[in-house]
């Protein structure tokens, strides 16, 4: 499954790019307890959609993209992958 796509800030690109990765793992986590599950399967992937870029009006630097992820229940005994 993939989250939609979402828009990191930050006063950097690196704090742009942490904001969206935090973002995105959230939305999946939530999209996979609201489906009865324990939560998402380690991180999944994180794709960028286009650059990072200022924007002269908020005063901060935005990252789109979303994350691709899989929703397991995980256990000792059932580990999730990395």
């Amino acid at each position: 499954m993939d989250t939609q796509v979402l828009a990191g800030t930050g006063s950097t690109c690196t704090a742009a790019q942490s904001n969206l990765s935090s973002l995105t793992l959230s939305e999946a986590n939530l999209r996979c307890t609201n489906a009865g599950y324990a939560g998402v399967c380690g991180t999944g992937s994180l794709t960028y959609v286009g650059a990072c870029t200022w924007d002269a009006n908020q005063h901060y630097y935005y990252r789109s993209g979303y994350r691709s992820f899989y929703c397991k229940e995980c256990s000792v005994s059932n580990p999730c992958p990395n």
